[in-house]
C-alpha cells in the first residue's frame, strides 16, 4: 500500500502559529509606540494638559491688566499667543476684553480656545 505523494507544497500556516504571529506582531508594535512616545502612550488625538500649569492659574487672570508671564500661566498659552492679547490689548485701548469670548477677536484664537480658558479668566475684579 503507497502513500500518495501531494502534488505541491502545502504552505499553509496552522491556525497556532498565526496567532503565534499575531501575539508577535501586536508585542512589537507596542513597544515601538512606546519608545517613540517617550514612554507615553496618548489614547486622544491631542497630548493631556500640563496639570502644573493648571494648578499655578488657580487664581483667575484679567486679560484688560495681566502681563506677558501671567498669561502664559494659561493652559494651552505659549509665548506667542500671549504676545498677542497684549499686541491686541494695546492696540484698542484699556479695557477691550468684557468677557470672554472678545479674545476671539485676537489673531490665532477660535472659540475652542476660548471655552479652554474660559475658567481661569476674570475681566473685572470679583468677576
Amino acid at each position: 500500500m503507497s502513500l500518495a505523494q501531494p502534488k505541491q507544497f502545502d504552505f499553509g500556516w496552522r491556525r497556532a502559529n498565526l496567532a503565534a504571529l499575531t501575539v508577535l506582531a501586536l508585542a512589537a508594535t507596542i513597544a515601538l509606540g512606546v519608545s517613540a512616545g517617550g514612554g507615553r502612550i496618548w489614547i486622544h488625538s491631542r497630548p493631556p494638559v500640563d496639570r502644573n500649569r493648571l494648578t499655578e492659574a488657580e487664581e483667575k487672570i484679567n486679560p484688560n491688566t495681566a502681563g506677558l508671564g501671567s498669561l502664559r500661566r494659561l493652559p494651552g498659552i505659549g509665548p506667542v499667543k500671549a504676545q498677542a492679547i497684549i499686541d491686541y490689548r494695546d492696540s484698542r485701548g484699556s479695557r477691550p476684553f468684557a468677557r470672554a469670548e472678545d479674545l476671539d477677536r485676537v489673531e490665532g484664537y477660535g472659540m475652542g480656545a476660548v471655552e479652554r480658558l474660559r475658567p481661569y479668566l476674570e475681566f473685572f475684579p470679583g468677576s
